[in-house]
C-alpha cells in the first residue's frame, strides 16, 4: 500500500475509532443496571451510576397480565470505577485518531489509545459489582446488565478492533 493509501486509510480508521468511542460514551445515557427481585424490576439510570446524586428509579412490578411502573427518587454514591470504564476508550480514542497528525513515523499514540480502550472495556465488566459495593445492595446475583451497558461493551468493542485494524494496517507500516 502506498503512503498515500495508508494516511488516509487510518485518517478514516482514526475517525471510525473516535466515532464509535464517542457512541459508547453516550451510552451511558440509557439505563445501565436491572435489579430483578421476584416480579419487582428496578430500573438504574446511567447517570446515576456513573455520577451518583438523586436520580429517579423506576420500579416495575409485574402480576399477571398487568404491569405498573412507578419512579421513586434515590440518593447514590460516585462511582469513579463506571467514569473511568466510560472516558478512558474516549480518551483513547482521541489519541488513536490523532496519531495520524502528531507522530508522522511512530505509532505511540495509537498504541496508548488501543490500550486506553482495552483497558476500559475491561473495566466495564465491573461496572455491576462496584456499583453494588458502594451503594451496599444485598444481592449482587439479582442483579443485570440493561441496554446501556450492553450497547456500550458493544462500540468499544468495535472501536478496539478498529483502533487495532489501524495500528497494524497504517502505522506499523511506515
Amino acid at each position: 500500500m502506498s503512503n498515500k493509501k495508508s494516511f488516509n486509510l487510518g485518517i478514516i480508521l482514526g475517525l471510525l475509532t473516535i466515532i464509535f468511542c464517542i457512541v459508547g460514551c453516550c451510552m451511558m445515557f440509557l439505563p445501565l443496571i436491572i435489579r430483578n427481585s421476584g416480579s419487582v424490576a428496578v430500573t438504574y439510570p446511567g447517570l446515576a451510576v456513573v455520577f451518583g446524586g438523586t436520580h429517579d428509579v423506576t420500579y416495575t412490578l409485574t402480576t399477571g397480565n398487568f404491569v405498573t411502573s412507578t419512579s421513586v427518587s434515590q440518593d447514590f454514591k460516585f462511582n469513579a470505577f463506571a467514569m473511568l470504564a466510560f472516558f478512558l476508550p474516549l480518551i483513547g480514542g482521541i489519541f488513536t485518531a490523532l496519531n495520524q497528525f502528531i507522530t508522522k513515523k511512530m505509532p505511540f499514540f495509537s498504541i496508548i489509545g488501543f490500550l486506553l480502550i482495552v483497558i476500559g472495556l475491561v473495566l466495564l465488566f465491573f461496572v455491576k459489582s462496584s456499583f453494588n459495593s458502594l451503594n451496599e445492595f444485598d444481592d449482587i446475583a439479582s442483579m443485570h446488565y440493561a441496554v446501556g451497558l450492553v450497547l456500550a461493551i458493544i462500540f468499544y468493542g468495535i472501536a478496539c478492533l478498529a483502533s487495532v485494524v489501524k495500528l497494524f494496517l497504517c502505522d506499523f507500516k511506515k
